[in-house]
């Protein structure tokens, strides 16, 4: 398996409290709008079952993989990992380079009938992030810090970790009711966000930027 760069993971949503699934969700891009289950990648599904495109940096002992880009949490059961071979994983279109208009093709305007299509909502991100110098600084004390190296067996970069805090702060995790009820009151507010051995707090603008204040090693057991 080292031969390949990346590999798929199929995996429990192993944490999920609920027993059942509902027909349709409300994906928080949409502030509040409802899809279609299966058009959307909530985790309450009838099988909660995840897949993640991972990247494969290493193979130890024959038998550990090393692993970067996964979406999964510490206990994760993974059920199967099968290698990314382009030649069959990916649309035709998007190999020969003819990724359509996400956005033109989603309004029916005529294309490739081989493009690959998605709708608009799925391809905005609609935070600005910005990173503090004092949450920067605390990341390259954490990064230098021996207990935070060896948390739990983590092992991750300044750089590494500050690329996915934007990446999901970008999405806009925050559920509906809470993006509803600042909207209502108006104002900025703050939430932790938790990502791997690290909790950032986290402040939302009404203008729709959010600013990374703090980084600090996180404590508390998954």
């Amino acid at each position: 398996i080292e031969a390949y760069s990346h590999v798929w993971l199929l995996w429990a949503f192993h944490l999920n409290a609920h027993s059942a699934a509902r027909a349709k969700v409300q994906p928080p891009r949409l502030r509040g709008e409802r899809q279609g289950l299966f058009a959307t990648r909530s985790p309450f599904r009838p099988n909660p079952i995840g897949l993640t495109l991972a990247r494969l940096d290493g193979v130890e002992n024959g038998d550990t993989l090393l692993l970067s880009g996964c979406d999964l949490v510490n206990g994760t059961p993974v059920y199967d990992i099968k290698p990314f071979i382009p030649l069959y994983d990916t649309p035709r279109s998007v190999v020969d380079g003819a990724l359509c208009n996400a956005a033109q093709q989603w309004q029916g305007n005529e294309a490739d009938e081989d493009a690959v299509r998605f709708p608009a909502w799925a391809a905005e991100r609609p935070l600005e992030v910005h990173v503090s110098d004092n949450a920067a600084a605390q990341l390259e004390e954490l990064s230098a810090s021996s207990s935070s190296r060896e948390a739990e067996g983590r092992a991750w970069s300044v750089k590494g970790l500050q690329e996915a805090l934007v990446q999901v702060l970008a999405a806009d995790p925050r559920p509906v009711y809470r993006w509803r009820r600042q909207k209502k009151q108006g104002g900025a507010a703050e939430y932790d966000l938790r990502i791997d051995c690290v909790r950032a707090r986290c402040r939302f603008e009404p203008d729709e930027t959010v600013t990374v204040l703090s980084c600090v090693l996180n404590t508390v057991a998954e």
